[in-house]
């Protein structure tokens, strides 16, 4: 709750990264989804009374719905601004959940369109600004 209220209040804030509040919190919900799995598992395996059953069942469904709303929504908490440089469509990778990210299930759309007919440049996203050549450049120089 606390974490969430913080997301809240700094959803604007520039002095600290929101994304960090975001990250804490799905990893809250996972590893609340991962432990409650074992207490749901076990009240149905050993003899409970039907009041344990109905706290651990309900404890179980929220802590599930939590997890699939945060592997679900957009990662981070900041409005994402792309732009359209050159005619071309901004990348779909930054406004993709973190299951779609896992999943590559963000790029489906340009798959299926290359599926159905000849993919021409117009069709093609542009890159993340990280992903330009220059960048990488610039990045491979000061490594080296």
């Amino acid at each position: 709750m606390i974490l969430t209220t913080l997301r809240f209040f700094y959803r604007t804030s520039t002095t600290y990264p929101s994304n960090s509040f975001w990250g804490h919190t799905a990893a809250l919900y996972t590893f609340t989804w991962l432990f409650s799995i074992i207490g749901f598992r076990s009240v149905f395996l050993i003899e409970h009374d039907t009041f344990s059953r109905i706290v651990v069942s309900t404890s179980f469904a929220l802590s599930t719905a939590l997890f699939l709303i945060a592997m679900t929504t957009r990662k981070g908490n900041r409005v994402v601004q792309q732009q359209i440089v050159d005619g071309l469509e901004p990348s779909h990778e930054r406004v993709a959940s973190l299951l779609s990210i896992v999943t590559f299930s963000w790029a489906d759309a340009i798959v299926w369109k290359g599926f159905n007919q000849t993919i021409d440049l117009k069709d093609v996203w542009n890159l993340l600004p990280h992903d330009l050549s220059v960048n990488v450049l610039t990045s491979f120089r000061q490594t080296k």
